[in-house]
């Protein structure tokens, strides 16, 4: 996080601690940082790239929040707000976060629900079922 605006605040700490413990890391471009975006590496590898790349997630300045590179385009992962179209139609747009730390906290939070919890769960499955066979 290279905003100097934020470093006076509290939850500016507590998020680099998280982010330290998680094994975050920034790897924005020059341009990116120019343009207000952030790119954070995690530290898991991308089950859908063939290459073996680590999952990448952005926090853009307009309030966006995505996923970078999977094996689609990237996608956001704000929450998303409904609305009524035409007739039955039903569209749905992201709900924008405007504040650089409230994003990270978001992005830090799906990030630990969405990828750390899951993978763990998944190894977890994954001993459990080589538990049974070697039982058999």
């Amino acid at each position: 996080m290279k905003n100097k605006d934020y470093w006076g605040d509290p939850r500016y700490f507590k998020l680099w601690e998280k982010m330290e413990m998680l094994g975050i890391k920034d790897v924005s471009s020059p341009c990116q940082d120019k343009n207000g975006t952030v790119v954070w590496r995690l530290p898991i590898k991308n089950t859908y790239s063939r290459k073996g790349e680590f999952i990448e997630v952005a926090s853009y300045e307009a309030g966006y929040v995505r996923v970078l590179n999977t094996c689609m385009s990237p996608y956001y992962i704000n929450k998303p707000i409904f609305r009524h179209i035409a007739g039955n139609y039903y569209g749905k747009k992201p709900k924008l976060i405007p504040i650089e730390i409230e994003r990270l906290e978001y992005l830090i939070s799906y990030c630990l629900k969405n990828m750390y919890i899951k993978l763990a769960n998944e190894a977890y499955n994954k001993m459990i079922k080589i538990k049974e066979i070697i039982e058999c």
